[in-house]
């Protein structure tokens, strides 16, 4: 199974359940990035009951809807309004449970809230994407330990209480425990969120 491509069960009796694409097989032609095969036959994690090729094939319809969101939101200009990013994330929290597009579009929608001072809502995404990242790509990874840098300096960025400097902290800690064993101390990597939380342990301190 493809733990980073969940989708919500279409099945009206469940809408509850995670469908888990096959992993594709192969050389990564297009075939293989989004097909209606990686979910036909799969079989839901609540109902038990498994895709049929007009569910699967749904499914991957939903997929390039979400992609072409991603797209949008990248590629645009000005920000979205408040009202259409609750929108699009209710549409994208509806059909997907555990996926990288929806890691994608939270991505994205950080970035929008960022820009409209809405921290806590930026934070709220940062903790869904980590804990995605922790899930989806079990073991030593980079995007893992990115996205809690990411959070780190989030909760840096807010209000100066003690407890969001210590939470940057535990996020930083966190984060350099996995870059060390993947790319060594001394590289440019660590030592960047090394200096990171060297100065947030100080505001720490001083808080």
């Amino acid at each position: 199974k493809d733990y980073s491509r969940g989708m919500v069960c279409p099945k009206a009796n469940c809408r509850k359940g995670t469908v888990f694409a096959n992993t594709p097989s192969g050389p990564g032609n297009k075939e293989n990035q989004l097909s209606a095969n990686h979910y036909n036959g799969v079989t839901c994690s609540e109902c038990g009951e498994a895709m049929t090729k007009t569910e699967a094939v749904k499914l991957v319809a939903l997929e390039k809807k979400a992609q072409e969101l991603v797209n949008q939101y990248s590629e645009a200009s000005t920000d979205p309004t408040a009202k259409t990013l609750e929108a699009d994330e209710k549409w994208i929290d509806e059909n997907f449970k555990q996926h990288v597009l929806q890691d994608l579009f939270l991505e994205q929608l950080c970035a929008a809230y960022a820009n409209k001072k809405r921290l806590q809502d930026q934070r709220r995404l940062l903790r869904r994407r980590c804990d995605f990242h922790k899930v989806a790509y079990p073991g030593l990874s980079g995007a893992h330990a990115w996205s809690l840098e990411a959070l780190g300096d989030c909760n840096r960025n807010m209000k100066g209480t003690k407890a969001n400097l210590e939470a940057a902290k535990e996020c930083y800690t966190e984060a350099l425990a996995i870059l060390r064993l993947m790319f060594g101390e001394d590289h440019e990597y660590v030592t960047d969120v090394a200096e990171k939380e060297a100065l947030v342990e100080i505001d720490v301190g001083r808080a």
